[in-house]
């Protein structure tokens, strides 16, 4: 028996017992993919472990950090940690997007998959393969 179930932004193939030769038979060996993968009859090592990535839209205004890139892809289960991985990779946007108090900035938008992050968990919402969230500047004005 074999099966893929979605968990935390990753792909899980699961080889049953049935599919397990040997005196190990009566394990479960998980795989973790980059994607869903056909099922395939093959062994489980813990250095396959990856997440898919998530898409971040930045801003004109940030690309100077992220060295002109308008887009980037960064691993994450919850905005949080996307934000922390994107302060790993470009170090200083962080700061740009979070105020001291470590929530975002009231002059500053993020949407996950169109939807307002304010609206949702704030930093705590869910992020899973696939997902594209954009940094919104809020532009402000007069004449």
């Amino acid at each position: 028996i074999a099966g893929d179930v979605i968990e935390g932004g990753a792909a899980i193939k699961c080889l049953w017992a049935s599919e397990t030769p040997g005196p190990n038979r009566a394990r479960l060996q998980p795989s973790i993919r980059t994607t869903i993968p056909q099922v395939h009859k093959q062994h489980w090592s813990p250095t396959e472990v990856t997440h898919v990535p998530v898409t971040v839209r930045i801003p004109t205004p940030l690309r100077r950090i992220t060295d002109g890139k308008d887009k980037v892809e960064v691993e994450g289960d919850t905005l949080q940690s996307v934000v922390d991985a994107l302060d790993g990779a470009y170090p200083g946007i962080k700061e740009r997007i979070c105020g001291e108090d470590g929530d975002i900035r009231h002059f500053v938008n993020v949407y996950v998959n169109g939807e307002d992050v304010r609206y949702m968990d704030g930093l705590g919402t869910a992020t899973k393969s696939g997902d594209e969230i954009s940094i919104v500047p809020a532009v402000a004005g007069g004449y």
